[in-house]
């Protein structure tokens, strides 16, 4: 993260994956909470404002913003913590991830809510569930009164029209916006090709 410079207005999206791929050494619902617990702490020490966050078999999305302009400095942490827990629980000596982690400076509510949208339906396009909000280890549920939310999470304003932006959530995107999306989250900020598919210039907002 030589020469990065953390913008405190945008929201960035990080996420960082298991060394060759490979799954947790340890059940989901441990990893959660070890996960769930260091974002918990995070968010407070660090006054990182987590928007979303979820958990997958090998990886996990966070969608957040650093006011003091410290997200390297929170994530290095983050990643120090969880990758320690982890394998002092698993008993195992390797490190958990391939690398510190990815950012994506996300700047404008269009490419916030795409990234959203993105991140919450991780399960639904791995299969694993019908409904965002079926799939335990995100703060969705948390936000939606469907668990106990350990980890700190700001409603954004989606939250005031449940229905609705559940309906937004669980709308199928079309597979050249994943494929879209999955590239303009590779760059240091978040960007869709100069010419996109129509389907990408749709507000995702007008769907809520």
């Amino acid at each position: 993260m030589r020469g990065f410079i953390c913008d405190p207005s945008s929201a960035y999206h990080v996420t960082s994956r298991c060394i060759n791929r490979d799954w947790f050494a340890m059940p989901i619902n441990d990893v959660w909470k070890i996960f769930a617990t260091n974002l918990k702490f995070v968010s407070s020490a660090y006054e990182i404002r987590v928007h979303a966050f979820i958990l997958m078999s090998n990886h996990f999305h966070l969608l957040a913003t650093a006011p003091r302009a410290n997200l390297s400095l929170a994530m290095n942490y983050f990643l120090a913590q969880t990758s320690r827990h982890i394998v002092h629980d698993s008993n195992r000596i390797n490190h958990t991830f391939a690398r510190k982690f990815k950012r994506c400076r996300v700047d404008t509510i269009f490419y916030f809510l795409n990234c959203y949208k993105y991140i919450y339906q991780n399960p639904l396009r791995a299969g694993i569930c019908a409904r965002v909000e079926d799939y335990p280890f995100s703060t969705l549920p948390g936000l939606l009164g469907l668990s106990s939310m350990i980890v700190p999470t700001l409603d954004d304003t989606l939250m005031n029209d449940i229905e609705g932006t559940l309906r937004w959530l669980n709308q199928p995107i079309q597979s050249q916006h994943i494929d879209a999306t999955r590239l303009a989250l590779r760059k240091s900020i978040f960007k869709y090709p100069s010419k996109p598919n129509r389907s990408i210039l749709i507000d995702p907002r007008s769907l809520i």
